[in-house]
């Protein structure tokens, strides 16, 4: 239908957006704070869905995201235990 297009055509403009601004802002972070963020997306996006729409969380997910976490924190702990240098946001300028 007409509509069901006109949704998906909206859909499409904002995801592209989305990622074009996504990338934008690799600029003015470190490659370890962009992984960072990459990583945390999936998880931090079903936690919103789950308090926002009411979705259901499967044990699937929490499995997933433990791995996710303790892949994020192993990283973290091979990094000498310090905060990466670029997770704070930076002009380009400054770098």
């Amino acid at each position: 239908s007409p509509r069901s297009w006109c949704l998906l055509c909206v859909v499409g403009v904002f995801a592209f957006t989305g990622q074009i601004l996504m990338t934008k802002g690799y600029r003015y972070i470190s490659a370890t704070g962009g992984s960072i963020a990459g990583l945390a997306e999936v998880p931090l996006t079903v936690c919103a869905s789950a308090a926002i729409l009411g979705e259901h969380i499967t044990a699937r997910f929490v499995a997933g995201a433990a791995v996710i976490v303790a892949g994020l924190v192993l990283n973290f702990l091979l990094a000498g235990g310090t905060r990466p240098s670029g997770l704070c946001f930076r002009k380009a300028r400054d770098r």
